[in-house]
């Protein structure tokens, strides 16, 4: 049984359209528990062509020990969040809702009409080293961006994720 949708209103946790055309989505959860699947190099492993199951609690993703509250602003840090993504976002590949597609929006990033994205998505901060000292001062986190191609009818989308604590 198909099931479509029919509204004018996906989610309410979509706030609105930024005038650069993506939507501002408040209170989507980035942390996903129970099974997930792996590159073995995802784990630490030797390359491989096989993905490898596990389990993840909420006891384990909600942790204190596996997600301390702190990050320090390294670059190091950005790559922590940029993995975090990626582990949920290959899922969503893995699943057909992601794909490998041909960029079709505007410039973003160092991607232009025509490239490639792979998995159909590409994650990217700027380094802490070019963070303006009150940004550092404020203890914010450079910006890490998305940029995904779909699956389905809709080619190309960018998400920015916006987190105030």
């Amino acid at each position: 049984m198909r099931m479509h949708y029919y509204g004018t209103r996906l989610s309410e946790n979509i706030s609105r359209r930024e005038p650069e055309g993506y939507l501002l989505c408040l209170n989507v959860p980035v942390a996903r528990t129970g099974p997930q699947d792996y590159l073995p190099e995802e784990l630490g492993l030797p390359r491989g062509p096989d993905l490898i199951p596990v389990f993840r609690s909420e006891t384990e993703v909600f942790s204190s020990e596996t997600n301390p509250d702190k990050l320090p602003q390294t670059d190091d840090a950005s790559a922590q969040f940029m993995n975090a993504f990626s582990s949920v976002l290959i899922g969503y590949t893995n699943r057909g809702i992601l794909a490998t597609a041909p960029w079709r929006g505007p410039a973003v990033g160092s991607f232009s009409a025509g490239d490639y994205i792979e998995n159909g998505f590409a994650l990217w901060a700027d380094s802490y080293d070019n963070q303006s000292e009150a940004d550092r001062a404020a203890h914010r986190a450079v910006p890490i961006q998305a940029a995904l191609t779909l699956a389905g009818s809709l080619e190309s989308i960018v998400i920015t994720v916006n987190v105030r604590i």
